[in-house]
């Protein structure tokens, strides 16, 4: 461990001796026994009552780790990593599944689908984490209520309901960097409220060095990042309105991946989402629900034309045509006590305006590399949950979709789920998802440089779960073995010196999960979880993921508090795998709080680890900086009122 964190560590013990009988406003113990998911089910309910594999992560709790970033929370999950492309942006890993503009993944803003049309990647970096009151991760195909870009696992940001004070939030770090945040609510009347949250990053500055590799030497690297975004929503009785938008910005490097092909990758976002719950008859609930979102990215890149001639890649019409929309409802009914049925009819639109090439010292558009398009979907489906006996249930579901590229489609899903006691269950899961190919995949054309196949079939995989856990009061834990088979995977090949797109042959995976989540003491919290994938890190000539998958992974957290003084830490540990050496996170965390204000010091990276990570995107042992090779010392003020 550095010197510097060292010295911290020094510095708050004594400290701690000093409590007084003071409580701090947010560090109750939490009952685990009544923590509720709703990612897998309609309604609420307990990880031994849900049919899914669900891991389910409070905000605040993991901030007290030094997880101070969505991305770091992701990466605490079992058999999930997040890394970062080559271009700079981060993508997600679920049970050695991927892809590098996130796919694979269905990310859910509450109960709102949040992804771009063209190349399906999605906001990690563009939820104000004040927003946030948990997030909710299955690990394996989604529910038969979520469609496409569910073949990984499904990711679905819960925001706060109700807050009792405003607060604001201030921090800043050892590279200048700050990051300033706030949320507030305010209630008009009974029935009325409105929920506020934004965050601003100032650009980050962090210095890496890209490895040689192949013909590209060795290079420095000033890798930036800035990110903004706002959350407000709008709630009167049964109705609830919301809008998003935000606006960030990574650094890697582009084609032809030379040092000094610096590219600038720009995201850009907005959402509005309205939904309204309806009881028409007793035991009987509708929600009718519409949302739109604008969502694209610009690719701005050095020497994009030759030395000193930058240029790039941008849509046309400021994105206006790169849009989603979507309406549909669904229908809650309780038959008796034996039968509930759940039952949705969905309709969607996914449209691109032209992505162009553009000249930087022109500013003119010199051709297009994606033209504009758009496709329909419909989808129908239904789940019965069925209890057959007083200690089990049954869950029954499908999926329908109609969609202009993959034609008709039909996915199921069954789920046992058998109480063996008030505090654990047994669950035998089947599961399947469908995955449409992004626009990228299936229209991009430039230059011998990409190419696009319109030939693409949707990718589908078929999963395997059996699961035993255990929930009380003090503990919440679970053992899940899982198999998957997934049938032609979209993946890129990048052999032949161009980017060109084909579905792969069939390949099977399987692996273990351990998690435990233990309210040890009145001061103190554990968490520990681990993964093993069982071809983890081993070359399969079906599936190109394979060796880039870490083999195991390690996560363990303790959180420590007394009267105004909190104290905690997480290590996240990733076995080796192709080119990478193992890696090794350690963040602690120290808060302090006085009357209405709490001051933090959070050191990211104890260790000094360098962060390399293979080039998972691309399929090559090209070692990526994945973050700071450094130690980083965040400080932080927030003021509640």
């Amino acid at each position: 461990m550095g010197v510097k964190a060292c010295g911290l560590i020094g510095l708050f013990v004594p400290v701690l001796a000093l409590a007084e009988e003071v409580d701090p406003f947010s560090l109750s113990l939490t009952d685990l026994s009544q923590v509720r998911v709703t990612v897998s089910s309609h309604r609420p309910e307990s990880r031994l009552e849900t049919p899914a594999i669900v891991t389910r992560l409070n905000v605040e709790e993991m901030r007290a780790l030094g997880l101070t970033q969505l991305t770091d929370i992701l990466s605490f999950v079992p058999g999930m990593q997040v890394q970062n492309h080559l271009f700079g942006q981060p993508f997600v890993s679920v049970r050695g599944i991927y892809e590098g503009f996130n796919q694979k993944v269905l990310f859910l803003l509450d109960d709102t689908p949040y992804f771009m049309s063209s190349h399906s990647d999605v906001p990690l970096k563009g939820i104000p984490l004040d927003a946030i009151s948990h997030v909710e991760i299955i690990r394996g195909p989604g529910a038969v209520y979520y469609g496409t870009n569910a073949t990984a696992g499904v990711i679905k940001v819960v925001t706060k309901k109700h807050i009792e004070h405003s607060q604001v939030e201030l921090t800043m770090s050892e590279d200048q960097a700050w990051h300033l945040g706030g949320v507030s609510q305010y209630a008009i009347d009974k029935q009325q409220s409105i929920f506020v949250a934004a965050q601003v990053e100032a650009e980050q500055e962090t210095q890496v060095t890209y490895p040689a590799f192949d013909t590209f030497a060795e290079g420095d690297v000033e890798q930036k990042s800035r990110h903004q975004s706002v959350y407000v929503r709008y709630q009167h009785a049964n109705t609830r309105l919301y809008f998003h938008g935000f606006e960030s910005e990574f650094t890697g490097l582009a084609q032809p991946r030379d040092i000094n092909n610096i590219n600038t990758l720009t995201y850009k976002a907005m959402m509005i989402s309205a939904s309204h719950d309806w009881q028409p008859i007793t035991d009987h609930k509708v929600r009718l629900f519409a949302d739109y979102n604008q969502f694209y990215l610009n690719f701005d890149v050095q020497d994009f034309n030759g030395v000193n001639q930058d240029g790039g890649f941008r849509v046309s019409d400021s994105g206006e045509n790169n849009y989603r929309s979507r309406l549909g409802m669904n229908w809650d009914t309780s038959i008796n006590d034996m039968l509930t049925t759940f039952a949705g009819l969905e309709w969607e639109r996914r449209s691109t305006g032209d992505y162009e090439v553009f000249d930087a010292t022109t500013d003119q558009t010199t051709g297009t590399i994606m033209p504009a398009f758009h496709l329909d979907e419909l989808s129908l489906y239904g789940q019965a949950d069925v209890r057959p006996y007083e200690q089990g249930r049954l869950f029954l579901g499908f999926r329908y979709t109609d969609n202009d590229i993959i034609g008709e489609s039909v996915v199921p899903r069954f789920g046992f789920v058998h109480s063996l006691s008030q505090n654990s269950s047994v669950k035998l899961l089947y599961s399947e998802g469908f995955n449409t190919p992004s626009f990228t995949q299936l229209k991009a054309d430039f230059n011998g440089l990409v190419n696009g196949n319109e030939n693409l079939d949707a990718e589908r995989v078929a999963s395997h779960d059996v699961g035993y856990y255990w929930q009380d009061e003090n503990i919440n834990a679970g053992v899940t073995l899982f198999y998957y088979i997934a049938h032609d995977f979209v993946y890129s090949d990048r052999s032949g010196g161009s980017i060109d797109f084909y579905n792969s042959e069939a390949f099977e995976h399987a692996g273990l999960e351990l998690e435990w989540e233990q309210n040890a003491s009145k001061q103190m919290k554990w968490f520990a979880n681990a993964s093993y994938l069982f071809d983890g890190n081993e070359a399969d000539g079906k599936d190109n993921s394979a060796t880039y998958s870490p083999e195991y992974t390690v996560n363990i957290g303790m959180n420590w508090w007394q009267r105004v003084h909190r104290l905690g830490t997480s290590i996240r540990y990733v076995s080796e795998r192709a080119s990478a050496d193992a890696m090794t996170l350690w963040d602690m965390s120290y808060q302090y709080t006085w009357q209405q204000t709490q001051y933090s010091v959070v050191v990211k990276n104890a260790l000094a680890d360098d962060q390399l990570q293979p080039n998972m995107a691309e399929f090559n042992d090209r070692l990526v900086p994945n973050g700071s090779p450094e130690q980083v010392i965040e400080f932080s003020v927030k003021y509640v009122f």
